[in-house]
């Protein structure tokens, strides 16, 4: 499977996130800040520069017109990385192919400090071999139990190909490219080019964003310290 959409996707977003890059180097102020932000000409310089070629430019040894283009050839190569790693997420989820079962589970570890928290641990098959992947969360004030469950999700490249074909559907639809995508594939999935799921937003919008993807998620057996989940493609056998 191509993500041929979300492929010409990720190419707009690096090459337009590169030339913002740029713009801040020699500005000090991205095209998108309000006027109270542009209050400073050497941000960008100072953020895109080593210590060391800052030093040079405060100290007078290089114009800033050098700076300036030092500053944006590193920026240039962050760019490149930053594209390379968007089009190897895609390209590990088109030799994946979309899982068609997953067996999910959290077992909350009581923490000194925390209270429990959750350690998920996550089987996927996706028709043709099975992968096993983990996530955890601590801390407090948000959902830790969907934050475990999604970091074992997003470390799928099968569950991810899940994702990625519905957001490759979505852009290549005439109406529904005008949508934002939680509209289409439901809260939680994600910011940016490339959808996810987002930790902590809850175990129902993991379930809603599956279901509007075409599987099935039921909530299986839980008990006071364990929890339970099995997900499946619509039709697919057990």
């Amino acid at each position: 499977m191509k993500f041929i959409y979300l492929r010409k996707a990720a190419e707009k977003y690096a090459a337009e996130a590169e030339r913002s890059d740029i713009f801040y180097i020699r500005n000090g102020f991205r095209p998108t800040w309000a006027e109270r932000e542009r209050n400073d000409r050497e941000r960008g310089l100072k953020e895109f520069s080593t210590a060391a070629r800052w030093e040079q430019y405060q100290s007078g040894k290089i114009t800033r017109a050098k700076a300036v283009e030092l500053a944006s050839e590193r920026a240039r190569k962050e760019g490149a990385k930053r594209r390379a790693g968007l089009l190897a997420k895609i390209e590990a989820a088109e030799n994946a192919a979309p899982a068609v079962t997953v067996s999910a589970s959290l077992e909350w570890v009581r923490s000194r400090v925390w209270g429990y928290n959750p350690k998920a641990e996550a089987d996927i098959y996706n028709g043709d071999h099975w992968e096993r992947t983990h996530g955890s969360a601590s801390g407090c004030g948000y959902d830790k139990g969907s934050a475990a469950l999604c970091e074992a999700m997003n470390a799928s490249p099968a569950v991810l190909a899940v994702l990625y074909a519905a957001e490759d559907n979505r852009l290549k639809g005439r109406e529904t490219r005008k949508q934002p995508r939680a509209d289409v594939l439901g809260y939680g999935s994600g910011y940016g080019v490339l959808p996810y799921f987002e930790g902590g937003c809850g175990v129902s919008c993991v379930a809603n964003i599956f279901t509007r993807c075409g599987y099935v998620f039921e909530y299986g057996k839980s008990g006071e310290h364990f929890n339970t989940y099995y997900i499946k493609k619509g039709g697919a056998k057990e």
